[in-house]
């Protein structure tokens, strides 16, 4: 009956329900539509205009691409989403390590435009200069912290500290 992909179920009550993608939260989760039918048919059927409708949105959506600064990013991360959520001597010493390391390194990069094996140079940069293990890991993990936000927000379309491991 039901085939990959097409998220139609059969509930416990008896009824059909499907689920199609409608769009973006704020926090780049997927938001989803639920259409009722008393046979898969009948969902099925119903389903059709609303994923036709939503197809658009989505691409939309997936298209937007971040095109700011390392730098642009950076600032919006560390003034807007954790200054208010960490202690003050804790943000003092993020934004510390953002702006001795990180915005002298990728700052004027576009963000999408960063990968995987330029984090690794950039490690080894920093395994280069007088900094401890301790130093180095936390300068790695604010980055890593920072791709996941935009990755969340939709921002980039994937994390390129995913693949590394200190």
């Amino acid at each position: 009956m039901s085939r990959r992909g097409e998220n139609i179920f059969l509930r416990k009550d008896g009824r059909w329900e499907g689920r199609y993608k409608k769009g973006r939260k704020e926090n780049g989760k997927l938001l989803y539509g639920y259409i009722y039918g008393r046979t898969y048919e009948e969902c099925k059927e119903k389903m059709v205009p609303f994923k036709y409708k939503y197809k658009e949105i989505m691409e939309e959506d997936d298209a937007k691409e971040f095109m700011g600064t390392m730098r642009e990013w950076c600032m919006y991360y560390t003034e807007q989403l954790i200054k208010t959520d960490i202690r003050p001597n804790t943000y003092a010493h993020y934004n510390s390590m953002v702006q001795q390391h990180i915005l002298p390194y990728f700052g004027d990069r576009i963000i999408t435009s960063i990968t995987t094996n330029e984090i690794k140079e950039f490690i080894e940069f920093l395994k280069g200069k007088p900094l401890s293990i301790g130093s180095i890991k936390t300068t790695f993990n604010i980055m890593n912290r920072m791709f996941q936000s935009a990755h969340r927000k939709g921002l980039i379309l994937a994390n390129p500290c995913d693949a590394i491991a200190l």
